[in-house]
C-alpha cells in the first residue's frame, strides 16, 4: 500500500507566509529590486505633478517593469496578470498591483529615461555575482552569500 505525505490544500495557518520567504537568495527579482532602490531617481519623480488621486510609486513601477522584462515578460496586459498571481512579482507590488494601462503609460511615459537601464542593470548583476563581498549592504551580501 502507498504512503503518501499529507495533503491539506484547505489547511488554515495561524499565520500566512511573508513573500519575501518564498523568494530563494539569489534570486533576480532581489536583484532588481536592490539595484532600483539605490538609483537616483528625481528626474523621474519630478516628472509627476502634484494633486489629484494617489499613484503607484514610480520606484514600484520601474521595478516591475524590468524585472518583467528580464523575466522575458513583454506585455503590459501579462505583467499585470503576473503581478497579481506569482510571488516574486508580488513582492515587489507590495499587495497593490497595478492594471495593465498603468504599466503602458509609465512605460510610455518614461522611454527615454528607461533606455539605458537594462544595460546597467545586467552590469551590477555580474558584478555582484562576481564579487558579492564587495558590496556594503547587508541585504546584497545575504542575497548573493558570503
Amino acid at each position: 500500500k502507498p504512503v503518501f505525505k499529507a495533503y491539506h490544500q484547505h489547511q488554515i495557518t495561524l499565520l500566512p507566509a511573508s513573500l519575501e520567504e518564498l523568494i530563494p537568495p539569489g534570486h533576480a527579482v532581489r536583484v532588481v529590486s536592490s539595484v532600483v532602490d539605490r538609483m537616483e531617481l528625481e528626474s523621474l519623480l519630478s516628472s509627476y505633478d502634484g494633486g489629484g488621486a494617489s499613484r503607484y510609486h514610480p520606484r514600484m513601477l520601474l521595478k516591475v517593469v524590468l524585472y518583467a522584462y528580464l523575466d522575458g515578460v513583454r506585455s503590459s496586459r501579462r505583467i499585470a496578470k503576473a503581478a497579481g498571481e506569482r510571488a516574486d512579482l508580488m513582492v515587489i507590488v507590495a499587495g497593490y498591483p497595478p492594471d495593465f494601462r498603468t504599466i503602458s503609460d509609465f512605460r510610455k511615459r518614461h522611454l527615454k529615461a528607461l533606455a539605458g537601464l537594462f544595460t546597467m542593470l545586467g552590469q551590477e548583476e555580474k558584478s555582484i555575482r562576481t564579487n558579492p563581498a564587495a558590496r556594503s549592504t547587508e541585504l546584497l551580501k545575504s542575497v548573493f552569500g558570503k
